[in-house]
This record gives structure tokens, C-alpha cells and sequence, in this order.
């Protein structure tokens, strides 16, 4: 099937889909400060901002919906956008994952990245998705993972904020396999 070709985000959607995102994850934040003193009066650990609503897709469509009115959701229907169905996909750290049985042909997808400590790490279009840009169908995993080299044509980059140093816990996995090893040093 050729891809149906559909008109550029402009620079007002652009700036509707990232302000939709950070007011949600604004929202967020905001509600896991005014719950932290009840967690702790209790004697419980508070858990990070993102495990606390696992609706956070919707939250972040539904804000969208207000931004953006070039994007609609007709009932009972997914996000759209010009007739065109979109998806909205929220996805910890940085990449995209879809379960191992979906098949993707020409599907255009809205990532927002986070992190675990709730700040929104980017937010990326990609664009006519197929799915040869997935992992293979692997028996022992139930999710395929986009490979970001051969996507990379289809993705538009809306908002990437880079990981601070200072305030990096540990580093990226990618980063952790090339760092070289400390050696103890032995008392003489």
C-alpha cells in the first residue's frame, strides 16, 4: 500500500504538542508534591511521579486536544489528524515499543520520552512507520523495540532535552558498557 502523504506539523502544532506535554507532566509534578506530606506522615516510600498515574497518555491527549484543534478524537475513534489515524505513545527513558503482535504499516506515531524523576526527556513524530523499523517478533519478549538507525529519516524531533551531568545518577546504558573499569587499589 503506498503511504498516504499528509501535510507537515507547522510550527504552531509543533509548539501545541510540546506545551500539551509539559503542562501534563507539569500537572504531574505538581500533584506529587501535594502528596509527598501524606506519604510521609504515613511512613510510606512516595513513588516517582510516572508510576503515580498510568493513565498519563490520556492526560497528555486530552491536553492536546485542548492546544491543538487540527487534532481530534471522534468518538470511539484514535487521535487523528487530517482523517489520519495518530498514536500516542508514552515510553520511559528514550525509544519506542510496541507489543510483538502489532503490525505497523504506515502508522504515525507521538512519542514522549520521560525520565524517572517525571521531566519529559523528548518528544518526537515518527512518520509513516512501517514495520521493518521494529525488532524482529522474538518468542521471549512481548514487545518489539524501534531501530532508531533505520527509522531515523521518518523521525522529527519536536523537543530533546539532554540528560544533566551533574544531576545523572548513572549513566546511560549506552554510555555504561564503553566507561573503563575501576581498579582497587590494594594498602601496601
Amino acid at each position: 500500500m503506498p503511504p498516504v502523504l499528509q501535510r507537515p506539523l507547522t510550527a504552531e502544532e509543533r509548539a501545541a504538542i510540546v506545551l500539551a506535554v509539559q503542562a501534563t507532566f507539569t500537572r504531574l509534578r505538581d500533584l506529587h508534591d501535594r502528596v509527598r506530606p501524606l506519604f510521609e506522615s504515613a511512613r510510606f516510600d512516595l513513588v516517582s511521579p510516572t508510576t503515580m498515574v498510568r493513565d498519563l497518555g490520556d492526560a497528555i491527549e486530552r491536553a492536546l486536544l485542548q492546544q491543538c484543534p487540527s487534532f481530534s478524537r471522534p468518538a470511539g475513534a484514535r487521535l487523528q489528524r487530517e482523517g489520519r489515524d495518530w498514536e500516542l505513545r508514552v515510553s520511559k527513558d528514550s525509544g519506542l515499543t510496541i507489543p510483538r503482535a502489532r503490525v505497523v504499516d504506515g502508522d504515525h506515531f507521538l512519542v514522549v520520552n520521560y525520565r524517572d524523576n517525571g521531566q519529559v526527556a523528548g518528544v518526537w513524530v515518527l512518520w509513516d512507520a512501517r514495520d521493518h523499523y521494529f525488532s524482529s517478533k522474538r518468542s521471549n519478549s512481548h514487545a518489539r523495540t524501534l531501530l532508531m538507525d533505520l527509522a531515523a529519516p521518518q523521525i522529527e524531533v519536536l523537543q530533546f532535552a539532554p540528560r544533566a551531568a551533574a544531576s545523572s545518577k548513572r549513566a546511560p546504558s549506552m554510555v555504561k558498557a564503553s566507561l573503563p573499569r575501576r581498579r582497587r587499589l590494594r594498602a601496601v
